[in-house]
């Protein structure tokens, strides 16, 4: 398959903006003399404008501690496997945490869609069509995962992978709740790198108990 070589660097930036304001001195008017008639003739004067207070420092808002997401990713691995178990189903994937701990990553391979991608990738347009249509059904996919993350950690992201396929380290495509990140196709954003192959939870190596 050959390389796109366009990127598309997705940069998100927080632009925070403080904004000082100092309020004008207060004009005083003169008040012309007055006969010495009755009090009620002459004019009151100008009252002085009240200093404006400034306002209170917002208090910022504690760091949430960090969410062991683990127990939830090992929960989804095993649905995961009894669904795959009791019923055939057209995609495999699984489950793990980002580097940080923090997101979680599902890398998942659709059942012969290396053929729809080597198809589109020589440019045949129902193969194009079955490509990009696939593709638009992934970030309504992720935003189904995060709603189940969420109930651990509201502030924890799901993105898929999308592999070439299920013993190679090639990655078609990545999304998140919100967009396509990466598209190899249509050249859109960044390849991921350390990409491993998909470990199904059931062929993983058994933990060595302690000496």
């Amino acid at each position: 398959m050959k390389k796109i070589t366009t990127i598309l660097l997705l940069v998100c930036l927080c632009l925070v903006l403080a904004a000082c304001g100092d309020s004008g001195a207060a004009q005083a008017s003169s008040v012309p003399a007055a006969d010495p008639a009755p009090a009620a003739d002459a004019a009151p004067a100008a009252d002085a404008a009240p200093a404006v207070e400034a306002a209170p420092e917002p208090t910022p808002e504690p760091e949430r501690e960090p969410v062991n997401l683990q127990p939830m990713v090992d929960e989804l691995n095993a649905v995961e496997l009894e669904e795959r178990q009791s019923k055939e189903m057209p995609f495999m994937g699984v489950y793990s945490l980002t580097e940080d701990g923090r997101n979680v990553i599902y890398k998942m391979y659709v059942e012969h869609f290396e053929i729809v991608a080597l198809g589109a990738d020589l440019g045949g347009e129902d193969y194009i069509a079955g490509y990009n249509e696939t593709l638009n059904e992934l970030p309504p996919m992720c935003q189904a995962m995060e709603d189940v993350v969420h109930i651990d950690d509201p502030d924890a992201h799901v993105f898929i992978y999308l592999m070439f396929t299920k013993d190679s380290d090639y990655v078609l495509a990545v999304s998140s709740s919100d967009q396509i990140l990466y598209d190899v196709l249509n050249g859109i954003g960044e390849a991921p790198t350390g990409v491993t192959p998909i470990v199904l939870p059931e062929a993983a190596p058994e933990a060595t108990p302690a000496a």
